[in-house]
């Protein structure tokens, strides 16, 4: 069972979930705006859950996997210095973040991401771009 959001893990545009409805924040801070599909409400931030990172998410922001040894890579093409690339590598206990580059996909830390908001949030420091679901 996913655990709460706490208001200092989120950022404009991530992906959340209440109620089990999915939608995205508009305003942070100890309540926010909240958009779903059908309205947009006025929620404490806490009451929120994290959306579990998905292969099928991934791919709607915009990822394509790649084969990799007997295994795959969600890449994201969004180059970085000498042509390395963003990408992901499923894990048993999430996703890790990796660059491609000419050497192969080296894993950057040995911090595993399992939410959604949490590879918006990486995507965006590291590249300044929003990541949305597309």
């Amino acid at each position: 069972m996913p655990t709460d959001i706490k208001a200092n893990e989120l950022r404009k545009g991530n992906c959340a979930s209440l109620a089990g409805e999915t939608g995205y924040i508009l305003t942070v801070g100890n309540t926010c705006a909240f958009k779903t599909k059908t309205s947009t409400i006025r929620v404490v931030t806490d009451e929120l859950k994290p959306i579990q990172i998905t292969e099928e998410r991934l791919l709607r922001f915009g990822f394509k996997k790649e084969e990799f040894w007997e295994d795959y890579i969600l890449k994201k093409e969004v180059f970085f210095q000498d042509d390395d690339c963003f990408g992901l590598i499923k894990c048993l206990d999430g996703f890790k973040f990796c660059v491609d580059s000419e050497t192969g996909f080296n894993t950057i830390n040995e911090k595993s991401y399992n939410y959604t908001h949490e590879i918006q949030n990486l995507y965006f420091d590291l590249t300044n771009i929003e990541l949305v679901c597309q």
